[in-house]
Order: C-alpha cells, then sequence, then structure tokens
C-alpha cells in the first residue's frame, strides 16, 4: 500500500481489529519495524513512524527528547516529587557540568531517540536531585550517571560519599 502522507515512514499492511473505538491498523515502518496504532493517526499524518525518526519534534530542548523529560515527569508525579524546572534548565545543567556525572567525572550520554531510551538503553544520564527529600528545582539537580544515582537512591549526597570514601579506603 503506498505511504499516505509523504513525511510518514508507515505503510499500512492491513486493517487489524480495534483499538477503542477506532479502527487499529498494521503498519511497516521504513525502518523495518511492524507496529499496530489507529487508522485514523496514519491516515492523518500524526503518526508518522514507530518511534524511529530522529526528528526536531521528538526533542523538548537542545539535549533532551520527550520521551526522557516525560519519564521524568512521570516518576517524580508516581513519587508525588514536585518538579520545578524545564527541559532548557536540563541543557544548561549538562552544559555547565560538560556532559559529566557530577559525583564521578564520568562522561554522560543522552538518548537521542525514542528507540535508543527504550530499547538500547546505552544512555547514561540521570538527573539527581541532590537533597533527596526535595523537589526537582534548578538548584536542587544535577546529572549524575544513572548507576551511580540507583546506588544514591534517596540517601542524602554527603552520607553517600562518606560511604564511597570508605569503600575506597578499604579496597
Amino acid at each position: 500500500m503506498p505511504r499516505f502522507k509523504k513525511e510518514s515512514a508507515l505503510s499500512i499492511i492491513r486493517e487489524d481489529g480495534k483499538i477503542d473505538r477506532y479502527k487499529a491498523v498494521l503498519c511497516e515502518c521504513k525502518c523495518g519495524n511492524i507496529i499496530r496504532c489507529k487508522k485514523t493517526l496514519v491516515l492523518n499524518g500524526r503518526k508518522k513512524s514507530c518511534g524511529c525518526l530522529n526528528s526536531e519534534t521528538e526533542y523538548v530542548s537542545k539535549y533532551i527528547i520527550r520521551m526522557y523529560w516525560t519519564s521524568l515527569l512521570a516518576n517524580a508525579m508516581s513519587r508525588n516529587i514536585q518538579v520545578k524546572i524545564l527541559p532548557q534548565d536540563l541543557d544548561t545543567i549538562l552544559e555547565n557540568q560538560d556532559f559529566k556525572c557530577s559525583l564521578s567525572g564520568l562522561s554522560l550520554i543522552l538518548p537521542n531517540t525514542h528507540k535508543e531510551f527504550l530499547c538500547e538503553r546505552e544512555w547514561t544520564a540521570s538527573v539527581d536531585r541532590i537533597q533527596s527529600n526535595k523537589d526537582y528545582s534548578k538548584n536542587n539537580i544535577q546529572f549524575v550517571h544513572k548507576d551511580i544515582n540507583r546506588m544514591k537512591m534517596n540517601m542524602p549526597e554527603e552520607l553517600f560519599i562518606k560511604y564511597c570514601k570508605d569503600i575506597a579506603r578499604n579496597r
């Protein structure tokens, strides 16, 4: 079947039941992935790919893709933590940190596409609240390596650093 919008990477293979009350279709993306979605989204051009397109619309700021940002917001909401920052604030912090983990100095990698974010998982940049009992605000966030953020969890930064020093001394 032909593509319906010039900028679309999707070709409808066949109809495939319903999603909610809308007709569903199986589509093949130009990257080879097969997806199932609402037919109307493909026909009106709102669904352009399986998520593989690295387009300007994926970004909410200079370095932050929409999925990374919405994931941060959803995670904060699920833990009842207020987010008082914008994606552009994250850009500034990344630049100020020279794309390095503020605790270890390790290089940080951000996902460039939704596919990288969801599937490849090679990105390493994680937004950390310096004081874990406070909100996400400009003065309370830093980027750290995601593995270091997992280790730190909700621990106060000073205690985390003390433990790291204790471990290093003991080895």
